[in-house]
């Protein structure tokens, strides 16, 4: 029997439902009624916000420094990026969506938004050892995480 072999896609839904399930189940409940894509795309920018609080936990130093754990989530979330995308056909707005219709009516500013995330992940991921220039990756995550959220996320 030949092994499965599962598209890109499948592989980061199946750690993100990981995540949510061994986080105690509160994604479900933040996002209780979405279904589907609206769902994944969801339990993904939340794993991704969890992500950078692990992250900024280690540069802050709150937590050991363990380069190799940075570089591991920055590479998971620069694969993310690359998928923000596609996360969001026509049609998905509709709520418990939290994304505005300018994502659609400005598909390559937010598709800029996305590559600048994974581009700025890559450099994170890259330079992990060097803490100087992962803070500023880091931060530079941050800055393009506030502006893709302010451009194209309804506020809660």
């Amino acid at each position: 029997m030949r092994p499965m072999k599962h598209k890109p896609i499948y592989r980061w839904s199946v750690a993100i439902v990981t995540v949510a399930l061994i986080s105690g189940g509160g994604l479900a409940y933040a996002h209780s009624g979405a279904t589907g894509i609206v769902k994944q795309r969801m339990d993904m920018m939340k794993g991704m916000g969890a992500t950078m609080k692990v992250i900024a936990g280690m540069l802050r130093g709150k937590s050991p420094y363990d380069a190799e754990r940075v570089r591991q989530l920055a590479t998971e979330m620069q694969e993310h990026a690359g998928h923000i995308p596609m996360m969001f056909p026509e049609g998905t707005e509709k709520a418990p969506s939290e994304a505005k219709t300018t994502i659609w009516s400005d598909p390559e500013g937010f598709a800029k938004s996305a590559k600048a995330l994974g581009d700025y992940a890559g450099t994170l991921a890259t330079n992990a050892s060097d803490q100087n220039i992962a803070k500023a990756a880091f931060r530079e995550i941050g800055q393009t995480c506030k502006s893709c959220h302010t451009d194209y996320r309804v506020k809660k």
